[in-house]
């Protein structure tokens, strides 16, 4: 099965769902009307060493390991300000659809969009040697729901609605996946969005059910919190991780 970049989430969250997040203010990005911005504060993990924090496009390759840096800022006051590039080279961008079937039950107003998703931030130390990623993210361990926030360059106005299903199935070892997905006021712009995606996962002996909502409307039941991962918590999985990013196809789960 290829992956699409909906799997993004859902692998960090997989990946990761044994990390417990301490309270800590919330930081939402900031739009200015002259530049799209994005602003992390107080953000929760070990950042002493870091140094910058940039963001990155992984062109596909079978390694894995290759990636070009858009946009790179210093990292201070645990923290950093990042204005991505009004416009983005036209290589950075994947197609919305790449040829496949629209699911029943879910209507884009332009097939033709291209899009760059951008779910994480790398971090270096000094020296330029990679650290882990920051992200703005809720996971509760008490909740079976991970809310992350993601921002999306769109090359035009794109709007994506409706609900859909579908599912996997595999041998009786690796069981069957039902994916639920749901856009809800996914009405993206020319240029940078902000846009939230929030997975619900649950599994059984022989069968996994993710749902997955994506939408540009910020949810008002939890607070989003910036985490610091470091690399050699996730070091088992960042070549997985880096894999899906690179292998993502469209908004669509194949």
């Amino acid at each position: 099965m290829k992956k699409s970049f909906l799997n993004i989430g859902l692998m960090l969250a997989m990946g990761l769902a044994a990390v417990t997040f301490n309270s800590c203010k919330s930081d939402e990005p900031n739009i200015r009307k002259d530049k799209f911005e994005i602003k992390a504060e107080n953000i929760i993990g070990n950042t002493s060493d870091l140094r910058t924090a940039a963001i990155t496009w992984w062109p596909y390759s079978e390694t894995g390991s290759t990636y070009e840096i858009i946009a790179k800022v210093p990292f201070v006051n645990n923290g950093f300000t990042i204005h991505p590039p009004k416009i983005l080279k036209d290589k950075y961008l994947e197609e919305l659809l790449d040829g496949e079937d629209v699911p029943e039950g879910i209507t884009i107003s332009d097939r033709d969009a291209r899009i760059f998703l951008l779910g994480e931030f790398e971090t270096f130390e000094k020296d330029g040697f990679y650290r882990g990623y920051i992200w703005l993210v809720n996971q509760d361990s008490n909740d079976s729901k991970v809310y992350y926030a993601l921002w999306i360059y769109a090359d035009r106005d794109v709007s994506i609605e409706g609900k859909a299903s579908v599912n996997f199935c595999f041998d009786e070892i690796w069981g069957c996946y039902y994916y639920n997905l749901e856009y809800d006021n996914m009405n993206l712009k020319k240029g940078w969005n902000s846009t939230y995606l929030v997975i619900d996962f649950s599994e059984s002996l022989t069968t996994s059910t993710i749902s997955q909502l994506w939408t540009t409307q910020k949810p008002t039941e939890v607070e989003l919190k910036w985490q610091f991962e470091a690399a050699d918590i996730i070091i088992i999985d960042f070549s997985t991780k880096s894999k899906v990013l690179k292998n993502r196809k469209s908004l669509f789960i194949r």
